[in-house]
C-alpha cells in the first residue's frame, strides 16, 4: 500500500494537499519503494474556493453513487443543490475510508465532533415545516 501526496497548484503557488478523497491506493509498481507517489495537478481559483454545503443526498445504482451537496438557509423555499459527485462504488468505498480516517484525526486535535440529539433525520435543518409538493 502506498501513500499519494498531492501537490496543487494555487496562483501559481504549489500547496500541499494532506489528504484527498483517494489519498490511498493498493499499487502494484515498485513495491519496495516505501516513498510517496506524488501527483501533480493543478487547483483553479473558481474551484479553490470551495462551495458551502450543509444537507448531502446520497443515492445509488449497481454501478454508482451520487452525491447531491445542497445548501438549506433560512428563507430558502427549497435546498439548492450546489455540486453533484458521482463516484464507482469502489471509489466511494474510498471516500468513505479518508472520510473516517480524517475525522479521527480531527477529533484527536481539536475534540469529539458531538452531533445533537434529533428527533429523527430531517432535511430541514432550520426546523422549517416540511411542505408538500
Amino acid at each position: 500500500m502506498k501513500s499519494f501526496r498531492y501537490f496543487c497548484n494555487v496562483n501559481g503557488a504549489d500547496v500541499s494537499v494532506r489528504t484527498l478523497i483517494y489519498y490511498t491506493y493498493s499499487i502494484m509498481a515498485d513495491k519496495d519503494n516505501n516513498q510517496p507517489v506524488q501527483l501533480q495537478m493543478d487547483l483553479k481559483p473558481e474551484i479553490a474556493s470551495g462551495v458551502y454545503s450543509n444537507l448531502a443526498l446520497i443515492s445509488h445504482s449497481h454501478s454508482d453513487f451520487v452525491l447531491d451537496f445542497a445548501r438549506m438557509l433560512p428563507g430558502m423555499p427549497k435546498p439548492e443543490v450546489a455540486s453533484r459527485i458521482i463516484l464507482a462504488p469502489e471509489h466511494a468505498k474510498r471516500l468513505l475510508g479518508a472520510l473516517q480516517d480524517n475525522i479521527l484525526k480531527y477529533e484527536q486535535q481539536f475534540g469529539k465532533i458531538v452531533i445533537p440529539e434529533q428527533q429523527g433525520r430531517t432535511a430541514t435543518p432550520f426546523n422549517v415545516p416540511d411542505l408538500e409538493s
